[in-house]
Order: structure tokens, then C-alpha cells, then sequence
């Protein structure tokens, strides 16, 4: 057989997604500017695949307008939020240079939201490739998807598990990481029968809006 199972490990999952993608395809679709958007997906890419530190983070896997970001569990806080600004800063960058100026009907939320968690995960060897499988990435997904369900904006917003947070917050250092975080509530689909899930919120817009 070609799928074999490997040990178990314990990662950091990080999701994020890109806001209104649908609407930017629809719009650069209808104007024959379908291309600019294939060219920005390219660039993104680099970003998100950029490694400059020990224990930084490993992209998983691209979910048609977002990734999957696995870090170890020794990422420290600075390395954890520094990837999410800078990942934050160079996608607003690249939004409004070379995406927003040949929008017809530009969405009113444009942006990045992410969703992040930690725990154990199952690694599969599939055809050659790992695959993970495991509650982490399920909360996290859920966890990016929920900061709409009570916030108005939800571009640039983190939601992270209350024991992740309690990881990362204790090794953040630099200043311009210091965001101001708040705990949140939400009932996530089928995690804990929906019951009252608690996690923390920050803004991590890069404009400072």
C-alpha cells in the first residue's frame, strides 16, 4: 500500500482566508482581468512560504483562498504573530496596488482573517505527500470562520484557541506585537455538542485603522 501512518506530533495550526474572494474572482472574471488575480495568488504564495527563523512556519496546504500554516510547538509568541503582521502588511500591500485598482465593485471588507490552534495531529503519508488530520485543524478552520459571527469587520482579526494564546502570549516581546487581545465566545459546530467555546480576539490590521 502506498498510505502508511506515521507518529504522532503536536503543531501550532494557523488558517487563514481571504475575505470576499468570490466577489474579486466575479468582478476580475466579468473584466477579463482574471489573470491579476492568478498573479497576486503567486506573490502571496512567496510570503507565506518565507522561513527566516528556527521554528517558523511550514505551509500545509492552499484551500482555494487562504492556507493552512503548521508551526512547532517551540515557535515563540514573537515568531507566531510576527509571520501573522508581516504576512498581514504585505497582503494589504499587495491588495490595494495591484488588485483594488481594476475592481469595478470593490467589496467593502477586504483582507485577511485567521484562525489559529494547537494540539496533536495524525500524519498520514498519502501517495508520497503527509497529510494531517486532527482536532486542531478543525478548530482552527472554525475559529477563522466564526470572527464574523460578532464582529462587523472581521478583516485582519485573529481568533485563537484560550490555550494557545496561553502558549504564545508569555514570549512576545517586541512592541509592535502587542496587540490588544480580548476574550471572546462562540459556539463552534460540532465541537463540544456547540456548546460555549472561549478564545481570544485581537486586530492585527497593519494600517492601525
Amino acid at each position: 500500500m502506498s498510505e502508511t501512518t506515521s507518529p504522532v506530533i503536536e503543531n501550532i495550526v494557523l488558517a487563514f482566508d481571504i475575505c470576499y474572494s468570490s466577489t474579486i474572482i466575479e468582478d476580475l472574471t466579468l473584466t477579463g482581468r482574471f489573470s491579476k488575480w492568478q498573479e497576486f495568488l503567486v506573490a502571496t504564495r512567496e510570503t507565506v512560504g518565507k522561513k527566516s527563523v528556527s521554528g517558523g512556519p511550514s505551509p500545509y496546504a492552499f484551500t482555494g483562498d487562504g492556507w493552512l500554516i503548521m508551526f512547532p510547538t517551540q515557535a515563540t509568541g514573537d515568531t507566531f504573530f510576527g509571520y501573522v503582521h508581516n504576512l498581514s502588511t504585505d497582503f494589504r500591500r499587495r491588495y490595494e496596488s495591484s488588485i483594488l485598482p481594476f475592481l469595478e465593485n470593490p467589496p467593502r471588507i477586504s483582507g485577511i482573517t485567521f484562525g489559529a490552534d494547537v494540539g496533536r495531529l495524525l500524519t498520514i503519508d498519502f501517495f508520497g505527500k503527509t497529510e494531517y488530520v486532527g482536532r486542531p485543524i478543525n478548530i482552527a478552520c472554525r475559529l477563522m470562520n466564526a470572527i464574523k459571527d460578532k464582529v462587523q469587520d472581521p478583516e485582519y482579526k485573529i481568533l485563537l484557541s484560550r490555550p494557545l494564546f496561553n502558549h504564545l502570549s508569555k514570549t512576545i516581546t517586541q512592541p509592535e506585537l502587542q496587540f490588544h487581545f480580548v476574550e471572546e465566545t462562540r459556539s463552534l459546530k460540532n465541537v463540544r455538542n456547540g456548546e460555549t467555546y472561549r478564545c481570544m480576539l485581537a486586530d492585527v490590521n497593519p494600517s492601525g485603522d
